[in-house]
């Protein structure tokens, strides 16, 4: 017998899955609720009712810019509510670091002016102009646990988070509505673009005791300058 090496199963892998096709075996519904952490604009609220039509979902999106926007899904889907917050590791006001560069990178944690990662700050081209710049806001900031409980939010299907940083604290202080969900789709940057970076064992330490365990790696992105690895997608599943 023949077996297929590493790169032929992949290949057969990405003739059958996508990361959508992937959530969506894991979660076994196609009436999903689903808490979108770092909603932006209202880009994966689309992208989530092509995928669930039915599904109920909660988008968070501190930046009053981008809320803006995200507000208008209101209108164009039915079972969806916005909120104009951060989620966190407390409740109250905290700074929220607005990025002038890519609004997109705005976070609770500032950019890294002295980061050996990133190449606009390492090797900028014409377009990193001003990367650094940025201004500080307020914002309204809540944990995990207290959102859902104003929200009366009993279990989430799906947990969709791109906080730029603040994934290991939303997880920790969200064990409550942890227990009650069964799958999360996050981004972990590893590279020091932010003054604080990650590693899978910061999330993890709240994932694995609530029954969690790392499914897939559903995306990599690699640093041409450098090459080590900058930030992943990556699937948690918890099976009971």
């Amino acid at each position: 017998m023949t077996y297929k090496d590493s790169d032929q199963r992949t290949k057969d892998y990405l003739g059958k899955f996508t990361k959508d096709k992937v959530v969506q075996n894991l979660i076994g519904t196609d009436k999903p609720i689903i808490l979108d952490i770092g909603g932006n604009v209202g880009q994966s609220v689309h992208r989530l009712k092509e995928v669930w039509e039915k599904s109920i979902i909660h988008s968070c999106e501190p930046l009053p810019e981008a809320y803006r926007k995200l507000h208008l899904c209101q209108a164009l889907f039915t079972g969806v509510s916005v909120h104009n917050i951060a989620l966190g590791s407390h409740n109250g006001l905290q700074d929220f670091y607005v990025s002038k560069h890519q609004p997109m990178l705005s976070s609770l944690h500032k950019l890294n002016e002295n980061s050996s990662d990133s190449i606009a700050i390492n090797k900028p081209e014409s377009g990193h102009k001003d990367f650094l710049k940025s201004k500080t806001i307020k914002v309204h900031v809540r944990t995990l646990d207290t959102f859902a409980k104003k929200n009366n939010i009993t279990h989430l299907d799906l947990i969709k988070m791109d906080a730029q940083g603040s994934e290991p604290e939303i997880l920790e202080h969200g064990k409550e509505i942890l227990k009650n969900t069964r799958v999360i789709l996050t981004e972990l940057s590893f590279y020091d673009l932010y003054t604080k970076k990650c590693s899978f064992y910061d999330i993890e330490k709240t994932l694995i005791p609530l029954g969690f365990e790392l499914y897939d790696i559903a995306h990599i992105s690699k640093n041409p300058m450098n090459g080590r690895t900058d930030w992943a997608d990556l699937i948690y599943f918890k099976k009971n």
